[in-house]
């Protein structure tokens, strides 16, 4: 069934005015809304809350509890005014489950210069993402040439040799 796509438009709303979902079943742990916090401090809030016309919060509950751990007074909002109450509570569920479903493609998504690799993962890890609790990453092929002896196609399962190619690089001027 196609459906018509709703007029949508961003409305910053003090974090104060909005109201978590009461049957919201997706949870956020301190530690995670800390790092959505660290996230938001690098990024910026670039994913706007989910209302409806209560200024209920359908999607954004843990970018609301960060906003406010740092201090943001108001947030971007788009309000949801086209669903239905029982439409709400199964977006609610459907839009957590199904980014639950997402795969990686890490080598994808990271291939490229090692310097620019290296930089990646520092930030992921210095915003808590590599944690022991996840599953490692795939090992990474780093695709480079090196004037300076290191191996062409080197392959790594872990941040400490992905770092120690960052020094590598470092030490010998590879930008």
């Amino acid at each position: 069934m196609k459906r018509a796509v709703p007029d949508l438009t961003i409305e910053y709303l003090p974090t104060d005015a909005l109201v978590p979902f009461d049957r919201n079943a997706r949870t956020h742990s301190a530690k995670q809304v800390q790092q959505i916090a660290d996230s938001i401090s690098v990024f910026g809030f670039n994913n706007p809350v989910l209302i409806d016309h209560h200024a209920r919060i359908i999607a954004g509950h843990g970018r609301v509890q960060a906003a406010k751990l740092i201090g943001l007074s108001a947030v971007p909002t788009i309000r949801l005014e086209h669903l239905t109450e029982q439409q709400k509570r199964a977006y609610i569920i459907a839009d957590n489950r199904l980014a639950e479903k997402a795969g990686w493609d890490i080598f994808n998504a990271l291939k490229g210069d090692a310097k620019s690799l290296v930089a990646l993962f520092r930030l992921a890890m210095d915003l808590g993402q590599f944690e022991p609790e996840l599953p490692p990453p795939p090992s990474l092929i780093f695709n480079f040439v090196d004037p300076n002896g290191c191996p062409q196609g080197l392959k790594t399962t872990d941040r400490a040799s992905a770092l120690s190619l960052a020094d590598h690089d470092q030490k010998n001027g590879i930008n």
